[in-house]
């Protein structure tokens, strides 16, 4: 099974190539390659998930989001990227988690403290490990992913990017929404 599955890798990453060239020797742009349908987590699915948020259109834009972030790790685990490009795949992806976790701190806080200053994300999971609602080592981790999301502002970088970013570092953001993730449903349920 493993040795068919490398032969038809090498003859897709063959006709890839191959397709390539003759789209680039004919001048056309676009074409169609069809996407692997049901890879992709439906909406739905993290919609279930995500019973801990009330507000019905935040809900729904995060596992719209979620969705998107099925299309980077598809892209990361089946295409050999290497050096830059996969690094932005992998920042993006990084960004993408960043966003989604802190608007979801930012809900969470702002039910929690609703008469309170509008919560930033930072003074957010402070709200949460203050309230015991999520542990402060995640709250630390929520913070460095904020950080690396903060960096999809190009125009205060200090450095280059070039090998900033890692599949250890996807995989440590992707740990932190479990994380996340569990620790908001067992609140929920010491609230029931």
């Amino acid at each position: 099974m493993k040795d068919d599955i490398e032969e038809l890798v090498n003859k897709i990453s063959q006709n890839l190539h191959i397709l390539e060239d003759k789209l680039q020797k004919s001048e056309i742009e676009k074409v169609n390659i069809r996407f692997p349908r049901g890879y992709l987590r439906k909406a739905s699915n993290f919609r279930k998930r995500l019973y801990f948020i009330k507000n019905e259109t935040l809900k729904r834009n995060l596992a719209y989001h979620f969705m998107l972030s099925d299309v980077y790790r598809w892209i990361l685990n089946r295409f050999d990227l290497s050096l830059t490009a996969k690094e932005m795949i992998i920042k993006e992806g990084l960004a993408l988690l960043g966003n989604i976790m802190a608007a979801i701190v930012i809900e969470i806080a702002s039910k929690i403290d609703p008469n309170g200053d509008k919560h930033g994300v930072k003074a957010s999971i402070t709200v949460l490990v203050e309230r015991e609602i999520i542990t402060e080592e995640l709250g630390k981790d929520l913070k460095w992913l904020w950080g690396v999301r903060c960096k999809e502002h190009l125009e205060n970088l200090k450095d280059w990017e070039y090998q900033k970013y890692s599949l250890n570092d996807y995989n440590k953001a992707i740990k932190i929404w479990y994380a996340l993730e569990d620790q908001l449903n067992n609140a929920c349920k010491r609230e029931s």
